[in-house]
């Protein structure tokens, strides 16, 4: 895998390039860059710079930030365009749209801009893109690039493993990922479906954390192991609720792995606390929320390739969670219709 630090949300579908106008994941991406008017470049490459596709992108986003398109086919439909690759180094977000997977990377290798992609990452610019622009970040992926589904190595491999979109969007999506990484055709990877992202955080001091959002009930996506077999369900939280702001508060007041000691931002638990938010639905007790907690502090150290026993011992006891899984749950009970329990 490339080393990468940096923020990456993988749309597993849905998103403006569905719906003609900014959904709740696209607003979660700007929100990422706490810009006001974030400048937010659309790369349609996968797509070979379909006009009436970026089109989309820049009415959608009009008034909210302010628009750019990248064109590697050196197209030129209005000022907004542009065919210098370095201009995603002044960018807030660049996300990319959908089409042929294997096109795209072909092409951007072409123009060198996975190097500036990396170096535009680790300045703050966060990565976002649907379909083939989730696909690119991973080391490899199912595509229809060539028609019939099929897997596909090659991926820039910002992140780990394989990645599958529309898991349900399309037919024959769920079973052949499931298959192709059974047999090793894939790497273990993640699946999203559509409406569904997932959102990475990569630092080089720790590590990776990932949680899932979505824009419709019921939104899923999927972790698939060779080794589990069985896809493990990642809680999606459900955009627009006001839990998440406020677990993250809990987290950094309880000062949990000493962070705030040593200046952590006020921000720190913020992947951690979207994880649970989407966890509480399924918790109906004050031990499930102690669960799901230790849980998410264990495995936020599984990116860091430590046994599940070394994951363990970094994240510390079970009991050392009590205090705030009991203000979790006091908070999700409060929140959820006809519940006034506590511990």
């Amino acid at each position: 895998m490339t080393n990468f630090t940096g923020t990456i949300v993988t749309l597993g579908g849905g998103g403006f390039s569905q719906e003609g106008a900014v959904t709740p994941i696209d607003e979660h991406i700007l929100e990422l860059t706490r810009a006001e008017r974030p400048r937010v470049c659309f790369v349609p490459t996968a797509s070979g710079d379909d006009p009436g596709y970026a089109a989309k992108f820049e009415q959608a986003f009009a008034g909210r930030a302010e628009t750019s398109v990248l064109s590697l086919f050196t197209k030129s439909v209005n000022a907004n365009w542009t065919c210098d690759p370095r201009h995603v180094l002044t960018q807030d977000v660049v996300y990319v749209g959908g089409g042929s997977t294997a096109n795209l990377l072909a092409i951007w290798r072409t123009h060198g801009l996975p190097d500036l992609l990396r170096e535009a990452a680790a300045n703050g610019t966060v990565l976002a893109g649907i379909s083939a622009g989730m696909n690119c970040w991973f080391e490899a992926s199912s595509t229809d690039s060539f028609g019939p589904l099929a897997p596909l190595d090659g991926g820039l491999g910002f992140l780990p493993g394989s990645a599958c979109p529309h898991l349900f969007g399309e037919p024959g999506r769920a079973e052949k990922y499931r298959r192709w990484v059974a047999d090793g055709a894939l790497p273990d990877g993640h699946a999203a479906d559509d409406g569904v992202a997932l959102v990475w955080h990569r630092d080089t001091e720790y590590g990776t954390s990932t949680y899932a959002v979505t824009e419709k009930p019921g939104g899923v996506a999927w972790r698939v192991t060779r080794e589990q077999g069985e896809p493990h369900v990642i809680p999606a939280r459900l955009l627009g609720s006001t839990v998440a702001p406020r677990i993250s508060e809990i987290l950094y007041a309880a000062n949990l792995l000493g962070l705030a000691e040593i200046g952590a931002p006020s921000d720190e638990f913020d992947a951690e606390a979207e994880y649970i938010a989407s966890g509480l639905p399924a918790c109906t007790s004050p031990d499930d929320v102690l669960t799901l907690v230790h849980a998410t502090f264990v495995h936020g150290f599984d990116s860091d390739g430590e046994s599940e026993a070394e994951m363990r011992s970094s994240a510390g006891p079970r009991e050392q969670y009590i205090d705030v899984a009991r203000q979790i749950w006091n908070l999700h009970a409060s929140s959820s219709t006809g519940r006034n329990r506590s511990f």
